[in-house]
């Protein structure tokens, strides 16, 4: 699951070229030395399973590195402690992610029997919340130190309408 986003790649390529992107974060740029922002969007390209950071002005994709997993489904920045976060498809687990290398280290199982397509880091109670979106849509509240994610709530479609 994903959107594309069309992007130039490369010093001074003006061409366009297809970022399968699956997901996107905001962090602020000092965790990413090669990129010079004030903040920055991280993607993770589907197509090439590279870590990327998008200009948000022009759309320019800067690969920062491979990553040690194809199939990254979400992305999430903890600005408190510095960590980039992210859900595998694949593994169906919770990672952290270099944002300066891309490379990742298993935190550990979400539990959930599914993928978790949409993570988020609650900086109020210090852990994240994800979305899974395969099946009967759910909301979990997942630790970040373990990876566990627990049921908070089933997600009911909107009024008068089929699914998500």
């Amino acid at each position: 699951m994903g959107a594309s986003l069309y992007t130039g790649r490369g010093k001074g390529d003006a061409s366009m070229a297809r970022l399968a992107v699956v997901c996107l974060t905001v962090m602020s740029a000092h965790a990413v030395p090669a990129v010079q922002a004030q903040s920055l969007l991280l993607a993770a390209d589907a197509d090439t399973s590279e870590l990327v950071a998008l200009d948000a002005v022009t759309g320019r994709a800067t690969p920062i590195g491979s990553l040690d997993v194809s199939t990254v489904a979400a992305l999430a920045w903890d600005s408190d402690q510095r960590i980039l976060f992210a859900t595998s498809t694949a593994t169906n687990e919770l990672l952290r992610i270099d944002p300066s290398s891309g490379a990742t280290i298993k935190i550990g199982s979400l539990g959930t029997g599914c993928c978790m397509h949409g993570l988020e880091y609650n900086s109020l109670d210090k852990t994240l919340d994800g979305l899974q979106a395969v099946g009967p849509p759910r909301l979990y509240r997942i630790d970040p130190r373990s990876g566990l994610a627990t049921l908070v709530a089933p997600i009911a479609p909107p009024v008068g309408r089929g699914s998500l």
